[in-house]
C-alpha cells in the first residue's frame, strides 16, 4: 500500500515536470523562431 502510494506520487510529480517543460517550450519556441527569422 505504501509502495503504491509512493509510485502514484512519483507519477504525479513526473507529469507535473512534463507539463512545466511543455509550457516552457510553448513559451520559448515562438520567440526563438522569430529571432531565427530576423537573422
Amino acid at each position: 500500500m505504501i509502495i503504491n502510494k509512493n509510485i502514484f506520487l512519483m507519477k504525479n510529480s513526473f507529469f507535473a515536470v512534463c507539463k512545466t517543460f511543455l509550457y516552457v517550450l510553448i513559451s520559448y519556441i515562438p520567440s526563438w523562431c522569430f529571432d531565427f527569422n530576423e537573422n
